[in-house]
């Protein structure tokens, strides 16, 4: 299989003084999915940025999930992060071995991850490995309950508000531009075959 890809661009005039050009690049071939984010500041004051990959993903109840990080976030009644508190706290929620994505409320932030994640499906037999290139450290888990068929796993480089939290935008994980300066990454999605479950 030849490499394919596809270009996506926007010109963003706004909010407020934000002006920026991002441009967003897909390209598949037998190995990966790789996706390029790219976000150039146009504006005359410096600002801060951050990017984000946003994907979902099928899940069942047999769904596995390995992501190491160091901290979580936790979230308020209007899902806003609050505190951040040590993984090891909530090992419910530590994914430095692999376990079963989570089957009730989830929509929390994760902090200092090494970029390398994977997911798991043994009731199909296909897993995917995540690699994650700076300043993606941090990702969010999404999924509303074990009945969801989907779940979101989505790398990021900064906390959610990270304008808003204690410490300030860059202490966040916010990068601070100047104009013409731009912010880049890259995530690559590398599937794998596994024994099925009871050796099909």
């Amino acid at each position: 299989m030849t490499k394919q890809a596809v270009d996506l661009g926007l010109m963003g005039d706004g909010p407020g003084p934000f002006r920026y050009e991002a441009s967003l690049r897909y390209s598949i071939d037998a190995e990966a999915l790789s996706i390029s984010l790219s976000v150039l500041h146009r504006g005359s004051t410096p600002l801060p940025y951050g990017v984000g990959i946003h994907p979902w993903f099928p899940r069942s109840t047999r769904t596995r999930l390995r992501a190491p990080a160091a901290s979580v976030w936790l979230e308020d009644e209007f899902h806003l992060p609050t505190i951040c508190r040590p993984i090891d706290a909530f090992p419910h929620w530590d994914f430095s071995t692999a376990r079963n994505v989570p089957d009730t409320w989830i929509n929390n932030g994760f902090n200092t991850w090494t970029g390398d994640a994977e997911i798991e499906w043994p009731d199909r037999g296909v897993g995917m490995k995540i690699q994650a290139e700076p300043p993606l450290s941090g990702y969010i888990i999404y999924s509303p309950d074990g009945d969801a068929d989907f779940f979101c796993f989505e790398p990021v480089s900064h906390a959610v508000d990270a304008h808003n939290l204690p410490g300030g935008p860059v202490a966040n994980g916010l990068t601070i531009l100047q104009t013409d300066s731009p912010i880049t990454t890259d995530c690559h999605f590398v599937p794998r075959w596994l024994p099925t479950e009871g050796g099909r």
